[in-house]
């Protein structure tokens, strides 16, 4: 499943990159449009909350090829946001502008501390997000949370792929996120789920999965600390 999507996202994405680069004069609201579109098909957990909303149910994945796609995509439009007149900018999009430079930097730090920071990733926040958005109806909470539940095996597998090395201080924040993230699938969600009334016969199933991950995750963030604590010594 992750693994259409994944395909799916990047040929996808690279096209929408790609092309329109050769940019001399640029419409801002449409760059806004183009931006927002690519941004929220990359990363599906910034997505606005809404029962509708479809691309909810997935999560970003962090293989080498979704991490090329998102270099490509910083690239892109720190290329275009360069030729944007501020000047010329309506007062109603200036806001968008300025959220568009906080998201490239946060892009470009989320791609540094990808190499060297384990705690960038953690997929407890995106799911939080929806658990206590109290807009969408328990039952369908429950729905997208589910599905989303059958990325986090593969999530935290193409995570390890990435971190290279840590400092003792990273790896033992990854370790406390970790270890809220595993009470919230173990104790929060599964209770969550029961009381909503959705029935989903893989639930129990995806849970374990999902557990599972993230204890060979924690493992991993341990062994990133031992290694630096004897770095350090």
């Amino acid at each position: 499943m992750w693994r259409l999507y994944v395909c799916t996202l990047f040929c996808a994405l690279l096209m929408r990159i790609c092309t329109g680069c050769d940019t001399t004069e640029i419409d801002f609201p449409t760059f806004c449009n183009d931006f927002k579109a690519s941004y929220y098909e990359l990363f599906p957990d910034e997505t606005p909350l809404d029962a509708a909303n479809l691309q909810l149910k997935k999560m970003f994945i962090p293989s080498k090829a979704n991490m090329d796609t998102v270099r490509l995509f910083g690239k892109r439009y720190r290329a275009q946001l360069k030729q944007v007149d501020t000047n010329a900018i309506n007062a109603a999009f200036r806001p968008n502008y300025l959220q568009i430079q906080r998201i490239l930097k946060g892009i470009d730090v989320f791609l540094t501390n990808s190499q060297i920071n384990p705690a960038a990733f953690n997929c407890h926040t995106g799911f939080y997000r929806i658990f206590k958005n109290e807009d969408i109806a328990p039952a369908k909470r429950a729905e997208i949370l589910i599905a989303k539940l059958h990325y986090i095996p593969a999530f935290y597998e193409n995570a390890r792929k990435n971190v290279k090395m840590t400092t003792l201080e990273q790896a033992s924040l990854a370790i406390n996120h970790q270890v809220k993230a595993f009470v919230f699938f173990d104790k929060e969600l599964p209770e969550f789920i029961e009381k909503s009334g959705y029935i989903a016969p893989e639930m129990h199933k995806l849970l374990d999965e999902a557990r599972l991950a993230i204890k060979d995750y924690i493992g991993f963030c341990n062994s990133l600390r031992a290694e630096a604590a004897r770095r350090a010594h």
